[in-house]
């Protein structure tokens, strides 16, 4: 749930302390498991709905309007769940400023681009994603795709850290706002088509 991230970084605290905050480490795997912590309900938007989806669906409801409220939805859950974990790392762990705004930001990076993929999922497969669920096959490649899509994005805060460390430190926020925009424009772009083939799968 919302404070799962948060209680990880308490449990976490007490072998933590005294090891200068773990640095970039830390802070990057708090970050992107916030992310990947709402990672299944991003790509499976409508899951939740229930039998009220297909309520939505035979209403004379843009598809674009819908995924623009799950967007909304989204970005408040996220703006919450991460302001909760960017308070216990600066008041538990005590990382750099620069490196709890560079971590903050790249998990904005990190929601867009799961909601980007999501806004496809949801209109593949506009049902509940469980592990193990019989009557739904393609959970299982779903949720194979946010472990992927996670390590993608570890993959590339590592680089983004080692580039910054041969730059000479200090340019990992400049990064991390430059990825940021990124992401939200290319969300943002990619509802028009997400929401035509979500109407393609309407009657699906």
């Amino acid at each position: 749930g919302m404070l799962m991230p948060s209680l990880v970084l308490l449990v976490l605290r007490a072998p933590l302390m005294g090891r200068e905050a773990s640095g970039p480490l830390l802070v990057g795997f708090a970050f992107l498991f916030v992310a990947f912590s709402q990672s299944i309900a991003q790509l499976g938007m409508f899951g939740r709905d229930g039998r009220g989806m297909r309520t939505l669906l035979i209403l004379p409801l843009e598809l674009r309007a819908l995924l623009v409220a799950k967007l909304l939805t989204g970005l408040l859950y996220h703006a919450i769940t991460a302001g909760l974990v960017t308070l216990v790392l600066a008041l538990a762990i005590r990382p750099a400023p620069s490196l709890l705004l560079a971590g903050w930001l790249f998990s904005w990076f990190a929601f867009f681009t799961y909601v980007a993929i999501g806004q496809r999922t949801s209109a593949w497969m506009p049902r509940p994603i469980t592990r193990g669920a019989r009557s739904n096959p393609l959970a299982l490649p779903v949720v194979l795709l946010s472990l992927f899509t996670a390590l993608g994005l570890a993959g590339l805060a590592l680089a983004l850290w080692f580039a910054d460390l041969r730059l000479g430190g200090d340019y990992l926020p400049l990064f991390a706002v430059a990825l940021a925009v990124l992401g939200a424009v290319g969300c943002w772009a990619q509802l028009g088509p997400a929401a035509r083939f979500a109407e393609v799968r309407r009657d699906l």
